[in-house]
Order: structure tokens, then sequence, then C-alpha cells
């Protein structure tokens, strides 16, 4: 695959990555799977295994936020795929099939991808910036790979998690959660989000929670374009001492994980 250099890797992914606050506006597209003569979406068979897609942030040729030299120690995607990991292994304690975006090694080429979309008839625009074939996975493709996991297993939900950082100030900590309130699937990912800022609240008092119904324009690529309800937590800003000493500890990523797997299935249930 073609190597890109460090900027435009950043310019691509930067409406996936929250460690500005920026987001990139989009023309609002024709939205799949609105009309009521569309066929039944397979999570509401009968029988269907409660599923979720799990997306860990970042990966690969793009390494998101933080890094080795930093305080964190660790650069952000290696904290994202072992959230993802322990959360994976939470849902099928609780009998949830759990489908991945990437496991940290592997992510289809585009080529796959494409072929996968014509094979699930995915609708895709192969014009996007994002989409390259390079060796990052980027937003945009992560939500057609699930769009097209959801195609073949029937999606019940997908999550999409990260650590954040402010250049700005080291005062700002806490969570993020965010969702698309202007897509076919508002009113089902709102009752997770609220869900999630509930309990997260109740576990965690005192912790700032940023909490963002996102407009069409403000949000992200992996919450907006998708073919489920969906969300993107970012777990802390590893440049506040306070979360820092969170986000480094295993133990906590751990049980906030098991959080967040206990939360989103209530909701499924």
């Amino acid at each position: 695959m073609k190597k890109l250099c460090f900027l435009l890797i950043l310019s691509l992914l930067f409406p996936l990555c929250a460690c500005t606050g920026a987001k990139q506006p989009e023309d609002k597209p024709a939205i799949a799977h609105s009309d009521p003569t569309d066929p039944p979406l397979l999570r509401d068979m009968p029988g269907h295994i409660p599923t979720v897609v799990l997306d860990a942030g970042h990966g690969f040729a793009d390494v998101g936020c933080a890094g080795p030299d930093t305080l964190l120690g660790a650069w952000e995607y290696q904290l994202t795929i072992d959230m993802v990991r322990t959360l994976k292994a939470c849902f099928e304690r609780r009998g949830v099939r759990v489908l991945l975006t990437h496991d940290g090694e592997h992510f289809p080429s585009t080529q796959e991808l494409s072929d996968l979309c014509d094979q699930y008839g995915v609708e895709y625009d192969a014009q996007k910036d994002q989409w390259e074939d390079n060796e990052i996975f980027s937003p945009y493709e992560r939500v057609l790979y699930m769009n097209c996991l959801d195609a073949q297993y029937g999606v019940n939900y997908a999550l999409s998690v990260h650590v954040n950082s402010n250049a700005d100030s080291d005062r700002l900590n806490g969570f993020d959660l965010d969702y698309c309130k202007e897509n076919p699937w508002s009113e089902e990912s709102a009752v997770f989000a609220y869900a999630l800022k509930e309990a997260l609240e109740a576990a965690y008092p005192g912790r700032s929670l940023w909490f963002y119904e996102d407009s069409w324009e403000d949000a992200f690529v992996v919450t907006k374009y998708n073919s489920m309800p969906a969300a993107l937590l970012e777990t802390g800003y590893y440049t506040n001492p306070e979360d820092l000493a969170l986000l480094r500890d295993k133990n906590w990523r751990d049980a906030l994980m098991e959080r967040v797997c206990d939360t989103i299935c209530e909701v499924l249930s």
C-alpha cells in the first residue's frame, strides 16, 4: 500500500480525532433505509443474536493522540485496542456477538472493502478523500466496514473508543460522548447515549462528562454514516494530570469497559 506523509494522514483522519474538538462539515447525503418499504433489518428478525461492533480508534499509520514520548508513555491506538479487547471479552461473557472494525494488526484493503460493499449492497462514495489505498484505515472506510458487517449479521450498536487531548490547556478533563442526532438511527442512538451518560455520571461522580448531540455537520464520520445506532466515546484527556493517571491504570480502564458493557447490555435487553 502507498505510504502517505504524516500531515496528510492527520488531514484525512481529522474528522475522527477529537484532539482539537473540531469537526468537519459535509453536505447531507440521501439516507438509506429510510423508506418504510425497505426490507426488515436483520437486527429486528426473530432469533437474532444481540450484536455490537467495536472500533478501536486510530491504529496502523494513524497513531492518534499521544505517543511513547509523552507522559502517557504509549500511542493512543495502543490504549484503544486494549480497551476494545477488554470490552469484547465483557460482551462475550454476556452472550453478545462482538465484531471488530480491526484487531490492531489487520484491516481490509480498499479492494476488499469495495468488494464487500458491492456484495452486500452497501452504498459508498469512491470519490471521498478518505477512500485511499494506503497504510491507514480511515473513518470513512471504517464506517463502510461497519455497514458491511451490519448487512451480514445485523448490528444493534456500534461504539468507537478513543483517548482525548487538548493542546491549549491541561485543565480540560473527563469523558466525551458523541452521537449524531440527524440520521435515521438517532432515536435509538439517543437511548444508548443517555444510558451511558447516566451510568458514567453515577459511577464517576465529580468527573466531567461532555455530552454532544451532534448535528449532521458536526457529527463524526463514524457516528453519522452508519446503518445502525452508534456513538463515539473519549475515555479521558491524557493532557490532564488526573486523567493521565487513570488512563495509565489498566485496572481503571478495565473497570470502565465493564461499566460500558453493562450499560449497553441493559439497553439491548
